[in-house]
């Protein structure tokens, strides 16, 4: 499709609420998808 884009990594260290969700909050942006969020652990 030609359709990319750069990858982001995280490790089990990294807090995604604080990296991500809250910046995209404050940003307006309303929803989060997550792919293969099966592989996701909610401590």
């Amino acid at each position: 499709m030609g359709i990319s884009a750069d990858a982001e990594t995280f490790s089990p260290d990294d807090d995604l609420m604080t990296r991500y969700l809250i910046g995209a909050r404050e940003a307006g942006i309303a929803c989060v998808l997550v792919d293969e969020a099966q592989f996701l652990t909610w401590d």
